[in-house]
């Protein structure tokens, strides 16, 4: 699924920065599903697009937040292998 991130490098709504994030759900087995998150457009941020794509990537980034979706879902996963993958892309 794809949708629009109107969050600007004050993380406030900014329909002028929209850029895509795309989520894919990748069957990997009975028991595992790899999770894709890949963010696009990010140029939009201007001279702010180098600090966003770093904070995108950092650990507490994209994959941060997978990690935690992953969490919040609790039982279900604990009986499953979960994996996640980020790539932002310029």
């Amino acid at each position: 699924m794809t949708g629009l991130w109107e969050i600007n490098a004050d993380w406030k709504h900014d329909p002028g920065v929209a850029n895509e994030v795309e989520v894919k759900f990748i069957a990997e087995g009975r028991e595992r599903t790899r999770v894709e998150l890949e963010h696009r457009k990010i140029e939009r941020y201007g001279d702010k697009a180098e600090a966003m794509h770093k904070a995108f990537d950092s650990p507490d980034g994209c994959a941060g937040l997978l990690r935690a979706m992953a969490q919040a879902a609790g039982e279900s996963l604990s009986r499953a292998k979960v994996s996640a993958a980020c790539d932002t892309r310029r």
